[in-house]
């Protein structure tokens, strides 16, 4: 206390007080009391800036053991914090003036041992000079360093905090049981823009998500707040103050009060939003390649397969679950390519380059295909290869039309070759049938009107292979008139039981409302025959022959695998002609077709037959298919447009 007498404006000791033994007892107890909460006291005389401090003041500092004694105002100042000057002395001149009814103000003080100690003034006016002026002012200083470390710690936690809420874009929240905001931590602002208090009170599952949502939300919502259920990783929709629309994930826990009851939910949202378009964009990346018309395998460094689309399932037969963990060799080599091959393709992916070719590999269900294969390696930016992505295009179908453009134009340069052919036959037959019919009248012997009937016989079979070549090679469209198919069935059907061996069977079935077709009559009846002719030299031991006709409708499954374009025709009548002779193999039925080809001995056959009918089908406009294997006998399908006026309706 100041060594100073007393004030009259200074507080009186109360009349009954007691003694001054009474007086001691008290300011023991006071400095007790001052010293239990580690402060100390400070007189100032204003007019002489004399400062008089107890010991508790100097312990603070750590200035015991120099002895309590009077301070000026400068050195007061001089252990204080030059920071902190400014702040103090504002303080003080608020109190002086009357603006404030005391000083209050935290600062630093510059310990003993250099170090600066946080403590708290506090004190006000005790005594009033001359015009009533401030004279002198008392009053403690606490050591608040503990507390102040304690704040600091927790403000830099909370820094900490608000900086990992901010960089995870997530904030945390708390609402009541009807969902109401209670409390949302600044973070908010970063992620939706809103400011806390424009928050408290609002819902979040009707306030602030899209319309659409809002049912769905707030049912599960209330169900999880109210039941007590740990949210985890719930993705939803929220529109930020801007009015987008953010994606959040949420994750929460109950909140219960004293006696075990929920009150209400809080947890922490998380802006997703970029990561969803991330995953969209992939998703939408993996569907498109996934879509994709070409084959593509991702497999690792060591060839083991990651992933497959669905184009790799339809062309190998081998489903995604199937190829997973397994590498491309073990699923799809054909033994087709030497060892050096593969090493030569391995030698290439290794370097890091890419490699391309064509490749023959082998179906789920053994089949041989061919692809083309691009290979490109995948890379760390260290530039050690990590995957490989590979492009498989099927080419059977490129393959086949190749094959078929081949025989195509091979057709046509035979065509035309047989053309001049059949002109040139057909002028040099002419004067022979006719120098047979004027020899007749002149030979009266048996021996050579024999001999001129087989050369009739002969010349007539060589001008009938000359029609059949110029059927092939011309296409000629003769004399087409509305066909009623089944009567040339009849007629095909005896001429079949007066010809064929007795061991061929025939049945025939035609539907009774079968449509008509635009044709050549001759030209139909020689497509018959020539398919049972050829059904019937495939059954040398006798068999089963039968003649199939049939109504098919434009729109009918079968045609969407066998023709492309319909050219308009509203349906087709469908000639199936099926033997159960000896079959026909794989490396043979792609050139039945060709005109010349057959597998009948020299002189038996001239492999026009098969040539012409196929002509004469593409002639009306129809197209054939073939179905047989060896053994299990044929089956020829001629399908032939219906008239206009037919069919399809």
């Amino acid at each position: 206390m100041s060594s100073q007498s007393n004030r009259s404006s200074q507080p009186q000791q109360p009349a009954d007080s007691g003694d001054s033994g009474d007086d001691d007892s008290g300011r023991s107890r006071y400095t007790d009391l001052l010293s239990g909460l580690n402060a100390g006291t400070w007189e100032w005389e204003i007019s002489s800036g004399k400062i008089t401090v107890n010991e508790g003041w100097a312990e603070i500092i750590g200035r015991k053991s120099e002895g309590v004694g009077d301070l000026t105002m400068d050195v007061w100042q001089g252990l204080m914090h030059p920071a902190d000057r400014v702040g103090v002395r504002d303080a003080l001149e608020r109190h002086l003036s009357g603006r404030n009814s005391h000083w209050d103000a935290d600062f630093r003080m510059r310990h003993r041992e250099g170090r600066w100690v946080w403590v708290n003034g506090r004190g006000r006016i005790v005594e009033l000079g001359a015009k009533e002026r401030p004279s002198r002012m008392a009053g403690v200083i606490l050591n608040i360093d503990d507390r102040k470390r304690v704040e600091e710690t927790l403000r830099e936690r909370q820094l900490r905090y608000d900086q990992i809420e901010v960089q995870s874009r997530s904030f945390f929240w708390e609402v009541d049981l009807d969902g109401r905001y209670t409390f949302v931590s600044p973070a908010v602002r970063s992620v939706l823009g809103y400011r806390p208090e424009e928050l408290e009170g609002k819902r979040y599952f009707f306030d602030l998500c899209p319309s659409r949502d809002r049912e769905e939300l707030k049912r599960f919502g209330l169900n999880v707040i109210r039941e007590g259920e740990a949210l985890s990783e719930y993705e939803n929709r929220i529109i930020a103050r801007d009015g987008t629309v953010r994606w959040v994930m949420s994750n929460g826990i109950s909140v219960r009060d004293e006696r075990g009851e929920i009150v209400g939910f809080r947890g922490v949202d998380t802006d997703i939003t970029d990561r969803k378009a991330a995953d969209q964009g992939r998703q939408l990346l993996v569907s498109a390649l996934d879509a994709a018309a070409n084959s593509m395998v991702i497999t690792d460094r060591d060839g083991v397969i990651q992933w497959v689309n669905r184009a790799f399932a339809e062309v190998t037969g081998y489903e995604p679950e199937e190829a997973l963990g397994k590498t491309p060799g073990e699923l799809l080599k054909s033994g087709v390519h030497d060892k050096a091959f593969y090493q030569r393709m391995w030698n290439t992916l290794l370097a890091g380059k890419v490699w391309s070719g064509e490749i023959t590999n082998r179906r789920k269900d053994g089949a041989h295909y061919q692809e083309a294969l691009t290979i490109t390696p995948v890379s760390a930016p260290d530039g050690d290869i990590h995957h490989f992505v590979a492009i498989k295009r099927d080419l059977s179908e490129e393959l086949a039309r190749e094959r078929q453009q081949l025989r195509r134009q091979r057709l046509e340069s035979v065509g035309t070759l047989a053309g001049g052919i059949a002109h040139d036959l057909n002028n040099a037959l002419s004067p022979i049938l006719m120098s047979i019919e004027l020899l007749r009248p002149h030979l009266n012997e048996v021996e050579p009107h024999r001999l001129l009937d087989n050369i009739d016989r002969a010349t007539s079979r060589c001008a009938d292979m000359v029609r059949q070549i110029l059927y092939f090679a011309q296409g000629a469209e003769g004399s087409r008139v509305s066909l009623d198919m089944r009567h040339l069935v009849r007629e095909i059907e005896t001429f079949i039981r007066d010809t064929f061996p007795k061991n061929i069977e025939l049945k025939t079935d035609a539907l009774p409302d079968l449509w008509r077709i635009h044709g050549d009559v001759t030209q139909m009846r020689q497509m018959f025959v020539n398919f049972c002719m050829n059904a019937r030299d495939a059954m040398p031991d006798g068999g089963f022959l039968k003649i199939k006709l049939r109504n098919v409708e434009a729109s009918a499954p079968e045609l969407n695998t066998l023709v492309d374009d319909l050219n308009g025709n509203r349906g087709f009548v469908r000639v199936s002609v099926s033997d159960t002779g000896t079959g026909i193999a794989p490396d043979v039925i792609e050139r039945i077709f060709d005109p010349f080809f057959t597998t009948k001995g020299m002189g038996k056959r001239t492999g026009l037959g098969l040539a012409t009918t196929h002509s004469i089908i593409k002639g009306h406009g129809g197209f054939i298919q073939v179905d047989s294997s060896p053994g299990q006998g044929a089956r020829f399908d001629a399908y032939l447009p219906v008239e206009k006026e037919a069919g399809g309706d």
